[in-house]
């Protein structure tokens, strides 16, 4: 279907998505509850579901969007969702990974941009970041959950790029797992 619906509807049906984002089964049932180191079974083959029939042709959309996209998009998600919320579930970090990653390649092509959009997207940044503070470690899995991961440190990575320097060293302070199979300096280290 979204392929023959032409590219401002398939931008508003992607608009409503996230605006909506936390109302979604695969959000709000999407979350390890506490002390648990797996989801209910439907609940995994929902999520599969998901990325596997709804991600895709988005994808492509988000990929061809402009920064004046990105930021309306982004100032909807963190308006009318609660960002730690959806921070803790698989489809919540797959959007927000695609659009930070987004963000980076329009800041490393070499367009020319608009100043005004560029300290908008960075204010915008900013927000995501501020309210994600006190939050960063609980976008991982229950300890015994950590088979499935990758999704983590591609979101992790995609917010170190867009980081300051100050920002980057909150993130991996709150991060860091003593016993974490994998230490987030290895994320910093390799930007």
């Amino acid at each position: 279907m979204f392929l023959v619906i032409n590219a401002d509807q398939r931008l508003t049906i992607l608009t409503m998505i996230i605006a909506h984002l936390q109302q979604l089964d695969v959000i709000s049932q999407g979350r390890y509850l506490e002390n648990s180191p797996s989801l209910p079974t439907s609940v995994k083959e929902s999520i599969e579901t998901f990325l596997s029939s709804v991600i895709p042709p988005i994808v492509p959309l988000i990929e061809t969007s402009d920064l004046g996209i990105l930021i309306g998009l982004m100032q909807i998600l963190l308006d009318r969702n609660s960002l730690p919320f959806i921070a803790e579930t698989k489809i919540g970090l797959a959007f927000l990974t695609l659009l930070l990653s987004r963000s980076q390649i329009i800041f490393n092509s070499e367009v020319s941009m608009d100043e005004v959009e560029v300290k908008e997207w960075k204010s915008t940044f900013d927000r995501f970041f501020s309210l994600m503070e006190g939050h960063w470690s609980n976008v991982f899995p229950p300890r015994g959950a950590w088979g499935d991961d990758v999704y983590i440190w591609q979101f992790l990575a995609s917010v170190a790029i867009g980081a300051n320097m100050e920002q980057q060293h909150v993130l991996v302070a709150e991060c860091r797992y003593d016993d974490s199979p994998f230490p987030v300096r290895v994320v910093i280290n390799c930007i």
